[in-house]
């Protein structure tokens, strides 16, 4: 059986998404998991500023059919137009997490994005590959 062999040089943006996950638990130690997803998403944005990350929060994605827009998405935080945060609040991820960052950082060909959840006890985080932009 063939291993992987994942050498830091082959992850997308390491360093950037280094330092969004530090603020993902630099806001977490701040106030916790406890509160509401957009106050979460609040902290989170003072976070970005102080670091001096260029980002755009809630963007609104139209989703068309024909050139008729049937509706809408919207995602949390566009990070250097190069990673999509995506924050939850609850338990656990829940595979429909996964499949709607799948489908936001596809929609946008952006590289790469980050599914961040906050819980009572502790914020977790995954990385999610666009394979098709990398």
């Amino acid at each position: 059986m063939d291993s992987i062999n994942i050498r830091k040089s082959n992850l997308v943006y390491l360093e950037l998404s280094y330092k969004i996950v530090g603020i993902l638990f630099s806001v977490f130690n701040g106030i916790g998991g406890q509160h509401y997803e957009k106050n979460i998403q609040r902290a989170i944005e003072i976070k970005l500023r102080e670091s001096a990350i260029e980002y755009r929060r809630e963007l609104v994605s139209p989703i068309r059919l024909n050139g008729k827009r049937v509706g809408q998405y919207r995602f949390d935080f566009l990070i250097e137009e190069k990673i999509i945060l995506e924050i939850k609040r609850g338990r656990r991820f829940v595979p429909c997490h996964f499949k709607q960052l799948k489908t936001y950082i596809s929609a946008h060909n952006i590289p790469l994005g980050i599914l961040a959840i906050f819980t009572e006890s502790e914020v977790k985080f995954a990385r999610v590959v666009n394979f098709s932009v990398c």
